[in-house]
């Protein structure tokens, strides 16, 4: 999941809504100006009924849980998401997982629109990219852009509804 400006709700709305047995790991991205990613963590645990943890570099990222990415935090994604540090940005922080046709990425209000090459070539392998629809974003210009191309769009309910469907099928 990548967010930034108006995610948070968005994110919490997402979250809300994906089931409880999901066997995936889950990470987001979210762009906070004052970097409070553990408050923001301790948020979204009341809007969900999954875990939310702070990863780590070193660690592999949890299956059925919701990983809060601190500023620099990236993914190796080699026999599974290792946690790393040292990402430019959040679009080069999750651009290893996307080489996997199996990951679903999950854009909402906010995201960075460097992003949208990222998706596009995800998009284009296979894999899948949702977004909130860019009337619902208060930031929409990675999502306006990714509409343009033709990709999924809804608000955050029902993407979460896809992005479920979406890992139970592969």
């Amino acid at each position: 999941i990548i967010a930034g400006l108006g995610g948070p709700d968005a994110v919490r709305q997402f979250i809300g809504h994906l089931p409880e047995s999901l066997d995936a790991p889950i990470l987001l991205w979210q762009h906070l100006d004052a970097g409070k990613h553990d408050r923001l963590a301790q948020q979204l645990a009341k809007s969900t009924q999954l875990p939310v943890y702070l990863p780590k570099p070193g660690e592999l990222a949890r299956n059925g849980e919701v990983g809060v990415m601190g500023t620099g935090m990236g993914v190796a994604a080699d026999e599974g998401w290792w946690i790393r540090q040292g990402s430019p940005s959040p679009s080069h922080a999750l651009a290893p997982a996307l080489k996997h046709p199996g990951t679903v990425l999950v854009v909402l209000s906010g995201a960075e629109p460097v992003i949208v090459e990222f998706a596009r070539s995800h998009h284009a392998t296979g894999g899948t990219v949702l977004v909130q629809t860019s009337a619902s974003c208060f930031d929409g210009t990675a999502a306006s852009a990714l509409e343009r191309q033709g990709v999924a769009s809804g608000s955050p309910t029902q993407i979460a509804e896809q992005a479920t469907k979406a890992l139970s099928g592969r």
